[in-house]
């Protein structure tokens, strides 16, 4: 120092006074910044340090479709436990972290759980790493919860992330589901015959859906059914598409209520019987005539008659012909005794075994008439178990046509594959002196319809 003062031609005495004068000088304060400066032992860079971000989850939620987490019990004295899982962030790396601690509270009781620690599950970033831990739920009330994180780092600083739940009971008793039924019963696979379909659902609380599953049936697979305001009754219409094999379906019920866990029931179903494929073969007089078709003229003086052979007078080739199409041609029979009523009878010979036959329909196009101006005829058919006409249509007028069907107990009505009809006029003949007022009945067309299913169907 000596040396470079000489050098300088500096003098020795100034030189002192300018160093006295510098240390004389005050010192300047230094103001701290509101946050932490933390000195890093390995640089002589300085970091700030600003409170950890907690971000907080819970698990499970029992019933996602409401807002907010739902935490539901299936009943009180048992444990519930629920999952905490805290992400936590540091500016300074998640190993700067001190402690992660967490407390549950409770509606109107404060702090139910904690505090207790949660435990590094694993880093997610530099910065960030993931906590869990559980705690669990028994005969706690119902309500609005809250799980509180405070996460502190090593410099002290702490922060608190949060997250709600509400705390239910569930209701575990599905929904009574009763009194399924279909009607009718039985459809053909045509895609157009309907069936409507029921059944009773009750929930105390409440009813939240009822669906039935149609798809064996080539329906929907959940299609709802609708309540019948008023009543538990729950109902639908279905058809059952072209091509469905006949058989028995059993169309499975999914009633669930309107609990917060939504229990269901699908322990009931609905039968629905799929028929066979109907044919029908149709028997007039267009062909067969006298061979396994007859008809039979005249008169006859009760009815209808007692028996199921009179009268007995058989059709001519020519006569026939007459009631062989619905074209306006007519065989006319008038009676020729007081007392007597013009009848016209028709037997006909089915091939259908009866266990096939499921339906008759019958159709007559005539003319009933009495010279008194009483018009009018009745059609009977024959019933074997009876042993008895019974009558299936009736009119009043001069020109008509009866009809009637035959649905229940077909076999009554077929013997060894004979079926009987008669047609009878309204009013007997009715004579005085030289008078005589005849019973008139006069056949255009007359048809019976087969209606049965194929044989081994």
């Amino acid at each position: 120092m000596k040396w470079i003062i000489m050098r300088l031609g500096i003098d020795k005495e100034l030189l002192s006074m300018a160093i006295m004068a510098m240390i004389m000088l005050p010192i300047p304060a230094v103001v701290q910044p509101t946050f932490a400066i933390q000195n890093m032992v390995s640089s002589n860079a300085s970091v700030m340090n600003v409170v950890p971000d907690v971000h907080v989850e819970l698990a499970p939620d029992d019933d996602p479709e409401r807002p907010g987490v739902q935490v539901i019990n299936p009943a009180p004295g048992m444990n519930k436990t629920v999952m905490i899982t805290a992400n936590i962030s540091d500016i300074n790396g998640y190993g700067n972290l001190q402690t992660v601690r967490s407390v549950v509270r409770g509606p109107g009781v404060g702090v139910i759980e904690g505090p207790f620690n949660l435990s590094f599950d694993h880093p997610v970033s530099v910065t960030t790493a993931e906590y869990k831990g559980t705690f669990n739920l028994s005969n706690h009330p119902e309500g609005e919860y809250k799980v509180e994180v405070n996460a502190t780092d090593k410099g002290g600083l702490s922060s608190v992330g949060s997250s709600n739940f509400s705390y239910l009971y569930a209701d575990i008793t599905p929904p009574v589901v009763t009194n399924p039924s279909a009607n009718p019963a039985s459809v053909l696979a045509d895609g157009i015959q309907e069936s409507r379909l029921n059944v009773s659902v009750r929930d105390d609380s409440g009813v939240y859906s009822v669906r039935i599953n149609l798809s064996s049936i080539g329906g929907p697979e959940a299609k709802e059914m609708s309540n019948i305001p008023g009543t538990d009754i729950y109902t639908t219409t279905t058809t059952v598409k072209v091509g469905t094999p006949p058989g028995d379906y059993h169309l499975r019920v999914n009633a669930t209520d309107n609990s917060t866990n939504r229990n269901s029931n699908t322990s009931v179903a609905i039968q629905l019987t799929v028929l066979p494929p109907e044919i029908v073969t149709t028997y007039d007089f267009s062909t067969g005539a006298g061979y396994n078709r007859w008809a039979y003229r005249k008169q006859h003086y009760f009815k209808p008659p007692a028996t199921n052979s009179v009268p007995r007078i058989a059709f001519s080739q020519q006569q026939y012909s007459r009631i062989s199409a619905n074209d306006g041609s007519f065989q006319f029979d008038r009676s020729s005794l007081n007392g007597y009523y013009a009848i016209h009878r028709f037997k006909f010979k089915l091939k259908e075994p009866e266990s096939c036959i499921k339906e008759l329909h019958v159709l007559w196009d005539g003319i009933g008439m009495h010279d008194l101006g009483i018009p009018g005829a009745t059609l009977y058919i024959w019933n074997y178990e009876s042993g008895a006409y019974e009558e299936l249509d009736k009119r009043i007028r001069r020109v008509f046509t009866l009809e009637g069907t035959v649905r229940h107990h077909v076999g009554e009505y077929i013997d060894d594959g004979t079926l009987v009809l008669a047609v009878q006029q309204n009013f007997p003949q009715w004579g005085f002196w030289r008078w005589r007022f005849h019973s008139r009945i006069g056949t255009d067309y007359v048809r019976v319809d087969v209606i049965h299913t194929p044989v081994g169907v």
